[in-house]
């Protein structure tokens, strides 16, 4: 199921841009133009491949969920049932 299945979960989720990958760094901005830090755990921190995907979703220019305290999604825009 999609976030936009589901109005209430919506409130839970902040809709951002990847504009800053540098090591330890990830900086995006909001659908609202607010700019944040991106939370990433120690084990995310030491992790080459999301690194490396960072920086392609960056290059990309996607859209990506995060939640209030500025984690990225675990299940990006799908919901667990």
């Amino acid at each position: 199921m999609l976030l936009d299945d589901r109005k209430n979960k919506l409130t839970e989720i902040i809709a951002a841009q990847i504009i800053s990958v540098i090591y330890p760094l990830v900086i995006a901005r909001t659908d609202k133009g607010q700019y944040l830090p991106v939370n990433l755990s120690k084990k995310e921190r030491h992790d080459p491949l999301l690194w490396r995907s960072l920086e392609s979703v960056r290059r990309a220019k996607l859209w990506v969920p995060l939640t209030f305290q500025h984690h990225l999604c675990k299940d990006g825009w799908l919901l667990n049932n």
